[in-house]
């Protein structure tokens, strides 16, 4: 159960990620950072070089904590785990957005039928998920094997209705 303090936490991130929307969208994504010459492209090795050494020293610092206890206090474990959470996550984010802006330059018409009809998909996917859900409730399956039957039926489902609703002319400028 979320504590008030994480609900207060929540409600203020919810501006900033807002606004960068609005900058980033305005900017426009394909400028700056993620610019197909940008910074991150240009110094992918260097972000996939820092993701490891993150990751590794993050690993051994959980390692040496968990093996030899803790010598400190669970306050300063808290703080420093967090930090190296944290930083991690970020280091790991970077990386890959550098190698996806590096790496994946050409366009397939694949995903770009994903990307076309991903806010349509987003709003009517919960049918779908609910229908099949429903509908393979008592099948004799593992519940792995369910869940993945459920999501490539939503997939498929949401991204052909979607492509087909947006055919609408009055449809296609909403969504």
């Amino acid at each position: 159960m979320n504590s008030p303090e994480t609900k207060n936490i929540s409600d203020m991130k919810k501006p900033v990620y807002f606004l960068a929307r609005i900058g980033v969208g305005a900017y426009g994504i394909d400028r700056g950072l993620l610019a197909p010459d940008g910074i991150l492209a240009r110094h992918w090795m260097r972000w996939t070089i820092a993701m490891l050494v993150v990751f590794a020293v993050s690993v051994v610092f959980m390692l040496v904590v968990i093996s030899k206890g803790a010598s400190m206090s669970p306050v300063v474990l808290n703080i420093v785990g967090g930090a190296m959470f944290a930083l991690t996550c970020g280091a790991i984010s970077f990386s890959f957005m550098a190698l996806f802006v590096r790496f994946a330059t050409r366009r397939r018409w694949l995903w770009d039928s994903l990307s076309d009809n991903e806010y349509g998909m987003y709003l009517i996917h919960y049918m779908f998920v609910s229908w099949l859900q429903l509908a393979i409730l008592s099948a004799p399956l593992p519940a792995v094997t369910k869940g993945l039957l459920v999501f490539a039926g939503v997939l498929l489902l949401s991204w052909s209705a979607s492509a087909t609703i947006r055919r609408i002319p009055a449809v296609a400028r909403i969504v």
